[in-house]
């Protein structure tokens, strides 16, 4: 996979591993969708402004598992991955929703996951999403 070209002004990372991958799956009980792996295995993590729009910080491979229970991240998304944040109150998730997956928004503070704004359905989707400011 080739980064999407919103993530370029993103700190990029050291790649993560595949037995990291397969760790965090297997903490989280959850699939990562193959677009979000091959995108880990390039840089484990991003931090910064994509493109003129949303700042980002997606959490590495080796923290997504512990930082999902820090959050309590089931209690507000029960088949979901919280991915990381956007600096200012709200996180970036990772959903099953009817058998698809979707990636969201949600803040932190009395959020729920009806409270979901869908900024794609795949990581390209989602990173161009956030990089043409998803919100006015």
């Amino acid at each position: 996979m080739v980064l999407p070209k919103a993530l370029l002004p993103c700190r990029v990372k050291k790649a993560a591993s595949r037995a990291a991958l397969a760790r965090a799956e297997k903490q989280l009980k959850f699939e990562i969708p193959d677009d979000y792996k091959e995108a880990l295995l390039e840089s484990d993590g991003f931090e910064g402004f994509i493109g003129d729009g949303d700042y980002v910080q997606l959490w590495p491979a080796a923290k997504l598992a512990s930082l999902n229970r820090a959050y309590d991240a089931r209690s507000i998304v029960p088949d979901g991955v919280l991915l990381g944040s956007n600096g200012g109150g709200e996180g970036y998730w990772l959903r099953k929703k009817r058998g698809r997956l979707e990636y969201v928004l949600i803040p932190f503070s009395g959020g729920e996951e009806a409270d979901a704004i869908k900024l794609g359905t795949t990581f390209s989707g989602f990173i161009k999403k956030l990089g043409v400011g998803a919100f006015p």
